[in-house]
């Protein structure tokens, strides 16, 4: 039981959240995971982190958010790298070897078709990983060329390829692509592609508080949130549960 559980109600939400882990020992992890593990849906280790870790490292850390229920998958940097140099299939290989159950399937820095980017999905879904696909470039002046319909109908493609989220590429501080633009715009183009896409599928990067209020104050709790740094889970928690002043009366207070 928890504390205050037979006084205080609170929502159920169902909202994903995805933790970025740049990092974090094998000890930490332990430890996060007795206290925020059951807030956590997924786990990035972000970018290309885990190329520089020592493999047994790696795949201790992974066994240990599996065992928890996690997601969990490397940065679609790792996989645009293997994809660059012609070996998909061995990193594939690699990650299952490692025990990753998912994989981040992005195209932020290098050129690739919507059909290769189905093509790539399609075969991690057949050796039996959930996809996350990120859409969007990590350069503002190549993600301008895109319109929210060019988003909307490349995400949906997506879906439609077997990925089970699909993400709104922001980078680590959740400032770049739509997410940066200013606020009357942002807030129309997220519309759209949540709209076009479905509520359930969108994820977006937001790190910070104000970011994280924002989304769900627009599209409830439920919203799916990725780069959340590890001390932000447990507040990111309380906003969507209206633990917190921002959120307070802004979600159920029955406890429904």
């Amino acid at each position: 039981m928890k504390a205050f559980e037979k006084s205080v109600k609170i929502p159920k939400v169902d909202g994903a959240t995805v933790m970025l882990d740049k990092g974090l020992t094998p000890e930490f992890v332990e430890s996060f995971l007795k206290v925020a593990g059951e807030y956590v849906t997924a786990v990035k280790l972000g970018w290309g982190t885990a190329r520089l870790i020592d493999k047994e490292i790696v795949a201790r850390k992974v066994e240990m958010y599996v065992d928890a229920g996690l997601d969990v998958f490397p940065g679609g940097t790792l996989a645009e790298i293997a994809i660059a140099q012609g070996n998909f299939e061995g990193y594939l290989n690699e990650l299952d070897e490692l025990g990753f159950n998912a994989i981040e399937i992005s195209d932020g820095m290098i050129p690739m078709s919507i059909e290769k980017k189905c093509e790539l999905i399609e075969r991690a879904c057949e050796q039996g990983f959930t996809v996350y696909a990120e859409e969007g470039k990590k350069r503002d002046e190549e993600y301008s060329v895109l319109s929210p319909s060019d988003i909307v109908g490349r995400m949906n493609k997506c879906v439609e390829a077997g990925a089970e989220y699909v993400i709104v590429e922001a980078r680590e501080s959740g400032k770049h692509g739509p997410m940066g633009a200013e606020k009357r715009e942002r807030v129309r183009v997220l519309s759209e592609i949540v709209k076009g896409v479905g509520i359930q599928r969108v994820m977006f990067e937001a790190p910070e508080k104000e970011q994280q209020f924002e989304l769900i104050v627009k599209f409830g709790p439920e919203v799916n949130i990725a780069n959340v740094p590890p001390e932000e889970v447990i507040p990111l928690a309380t906003l969507r549960a209206g633990l917190r002043a921002e959120t307070m009366g802004r979600v159920a207070l029955d406890g429904e």
